[in-house]
């Protein structure tokens, strides 16, 4: 919690100390937890950050390619390859929170098909299938 805290400090999105995966699989899609069937912004946000720097194993608020595909040990190290080079838009090796958050709301508007601003449980069930789909290539 203190790096999301540091986050937040930083400015980066107030409210969104979320991750990825991207990082949806690892529950980033589930119920919202407070009896609510809607997942807001800032709750996928949430979730999503905190499993993506689970990731950052050096603590430096930087989840490099290494500590990425390491954090997914069943995934395919040429595809979470990919979808690393994807986050990282400045070419730098590494994924820091603005990026993270870019992601993020990419992803978020994409699954809110309504575009009401929250997940409704059809929009997650869509998205987690998305992410358990097998690929090719």
């Amino acid at each position: 919690m203190k790096r999301l805290n540091l986050i937040r400090v930083a400015g980066l999105r107030t409210g969104s100390a979320a991750a990825l995966l991207l990082i949806a699989g690892h529950g980033a899609l589930a119920a919202d937890g407070n009896g609510s069937k809607e997942v807001t912004r800032a709750q996928f946000e949430t979730r999503q950050q905190a499993v993506f720097f689970k990731a950052d194993k050096d603590n430096n608020h930087l989840v490099s390619r290494d500590e990425f595909i390491a954090a997914r040990p069943a995934g395919d190290p040429t595809k979470l390859g990919k979808r690393f080079d994807r986050m990282d838009a400045n070419h730098e090796g590494s994924v820091d929170a603005g990026e993270l958050t870019a992601m993020l709301d990419r992803r978020f508007k994409r699954l809110d098909k309504d575009g009401n601003g929250a997940l409704s449980v059809s929009e997650r069930a869509a998205g987690q299938k998305q992410v358990d789909k097998p690929t090719n290539g």
